[in-house]
């Protein structure tokens, strides 16, 4: 949280973040595009991984006595499957219900 707050006040800090998180981004955009996710849906779906794994740390973090880091990566893998799912009935044409 520090240092997050660090990336609001000092522009330094900002670029420098800016910098990590587009290179990270950058990272699972091309794992994404390598599981078939289309080109137009891989930087809003790395967005969401990022976030999804952020919070998990996040919250690790602050109530490490509500999940253990074996329950966050089942969350993640869980969610990342989701989403892979969901991007591959969307190139299908499939109509999805909730």
């Amino acid at each position: 949280m520090a240092f997050w707050g660090l990336v609001i006040a000092r522009d330094d800090v900002a670029r420098l973040h800016d910098e990590q998180y587009a290179h990270f981004r950058g990272g699972i955009e091309g794992l994404l595009a390598d599981c078939g996710v289309p080109p137009a849906a891989c930087r809003r779906s790395a967005i969401a991984i990022t976030a999804l794994v952020d919070g998990l740390w996040l919250e690790l973090c602050l109530s490490p006595e509500v999940f253990d880091a074996a329950e966050a990566r089942a969350i993640a893998e869980a969610q990342i499957a989701a989403l892979l799912d969901h991007q591959a009935q969307g190139e299908r044409g499939e109509v999805q219900r909730d």
